[in-house]
């Protein structure tokens, strides 16, 4: 459910508010995902409906949000503007987790791990800024500046049954059928705060006709409180982030700019003694060239960036209770970007784009092997010619090959298991009909190839991707 409203309570001042409400009843749901490798490395292969879940779990998720955004123009050339969200998220499941690793012939290896789980988390975010324009010099400058503050209150209760561990069924048979058991073994709870407050200031000068200078700074405090799952959770950090930039107009439909940027960023992950691990903190240089042609029609970018993050999460394995635990890792990614979009001609409209970078440690060596280096995505829509209520598209998407080392090795040749998904492309098609003046109908198709692919190999275990679908849409406007 979602409702807004807006209205003008002068001609200087616009109130926005809205509610949206949303309840997701999943049952037979999993928690975690199908393992990736058997104890003699090499890779499962499961149907793509194959599911570890038992019958009778459930997650139930429900999430209320709300926001206010009222602004004030103040002159001719301030406004002010203050916004305000509240986000309330509440989940409650009966979990049925699935670890270990099968064995090739058998298909046995694989344990349970019940529980119940309940937890609810509170959101709030204000944010007070003030945006306007001066004239220095005979030309127009600009200058935003604003205060910012958000707070997250959680809680997590998990309560487990005497039973974790008993050896399953290979899941290639496996129809859900485990009984329910009482979870009342143990429990564990988590009860943190996190506050996070920013004042914030960026000045945008405009010395020549084509040549724009902007610069302005960050001042972050982070605080955390609490603890989770009998460890403390607490941490308090302040830190500025100044950042940095030039833009230059060249020839008639180009522009140059570059940027510079400090980083921190706040975290909420774990460390193996479910410690919070620190800030991550470090820096940004990105530039490059935009081009505007046909009247801004065809809008092409080319950038070229470099970012270094010390103190970054990255996943490193997992809990007794399944949930993921990191490690910090200093890591930096260089690589460039591609962009274009708009019309392309009358009848033909185009979305495309690529990426190549690398991801790499203090040592030089490769992390974050499951974020694909490499990617490449397009979408074309066209309007065919004298049939003009009618419109076709097809969208593809390329990723290079990823990999994950899951850090184990075979039971048979003694050598490291690697998890790897090679490159693949989906390629979606649509047709699009006006029935008149309030009727629509949409046609798509999804992976015509219908090729089997994994989503992610952030873990060691994962789904696969959608296989082939198609939807039809039929819209009235009135």
């Amino acid at each position: 459910m979602y409702g807004t409203v807006e209205g003008d309570l002068d001609q200087y001042t616009t109130v926005r508010l809205g509610y949206v409400w949303q309840q997701n009843n999943p049952n037979s749901s999993m928690w975690g995902a199908l393992p990736l490798y058997y104890t003699d490395g090499s890779p499962t292969h499961y149907s793509r409906s194959t599911s570890s879940a038992a019958k009778w779990s459930y997650m139930n998720n429900r999430d209320s949000q709300m926001f206010a955004d009222i602004s004030r123009q103040i002159g001719s050339h301030w406004k002010v503007r203050l916004y305000a969200f509240h986000r309330v998220m509440q989940t409650d499941g009966n979990l049925f987790y699935t670890y270990g690793t099968p064995d090739r012939e058998t298909g046995l290896g694989l344990y349970s791990y019940p529980s119940r789980y309940t937890g609810s988390e509170s959101q709030w975010i204000g944010d007070l800024s003030a945006t306007g324009s001066f004239n220095v010099g005979g030309r127009t400058h600009q200058l935003v500046f604003g205060v910012n503050a958000a707070s997250a209150r959680s809680r997590q209760l998990s309560n487990y049954s005497a039973d974790v561990g008993t050896a399953l069924p290979p899941l290639e048979g496996w129809n859900g059928n485990y009984p329910q058991p009482p979870f009342t073994a143990y429990d564990e709870t988590a009860s943190f705060n996190q506050t996070r407050e920013s004042l914030y200031g960026v000045l945008r000068l405009n010395p020549f006709r084509n040549a724009h200078l902007f610069g302005g700074a960050n001042l972050t405090h982070a605080e955390s409180t609490g603890y989770s799952y009998g460890v403390p959770s607490n941490y308090s950090a302040t830190r500025p982030s100044p950042f940095a930039g030039f833009t230059y107009d060249f020839l008639k439909h180009y522009t140059f700019y570059i940027s510079y940027s400090k980083i921190f960023n706040p975290q909420s992950e774990l460390d193996e003694n479910r410690r919070i691990l620190g800030p991550v903190n470090g820096d940004n240089l990105e530039g490059g060239v935009k081009a505007a042609w046909f009247d801004n029609r065809l809008n092409v970018s080319l950038t070229g960036f470099h970012v270094h993050q010390n103190h970054l999460a990255d996943a490193a394995g997992y809990f007794f209770d399944g949930q993921t635990y990191y490690k910090p890792i200093n890591a930096q990614s260089a690589g460039a970007e591609f962009d274009i979009s708009g019309q392309i001609t009358r009848n033909i409209q185009i979305m495309a784009g690529g990426s190549l970078m690398k991801i790499y440690d203090q040592d030089g060596n490769p992390v974050r092997t499951y974020v694909p280096r490499q990617t490449v995505h397009a979408a074309l829509t066209w309007q065919v010619p004298y049939v003009p209520h009618l419109r076709v598209g097809a969208n593809v998407t390329w990723q290079g090959r990823i990999w994950r080392d899951q850090g184990v090795t075979s039971t048979t040749t003694g050598r490291e298991i690697i998890t790897r998904q090679h490159s693949y492309a989906l390629v979606d098609l649509m047709v699009h009909y006006d029935l008149g003046k309030h009727w629509q109908m949409t046609g798509t198709l999804n992976n015509i190839t219908n090729h089997k692919y994994l989503t992610s190999l952030y873990w060691d275990q994962a789904y696969y991707g959608a296989p082939f679908s198609g939807m039809f849409t039929l819209r009235h406007q009135f």
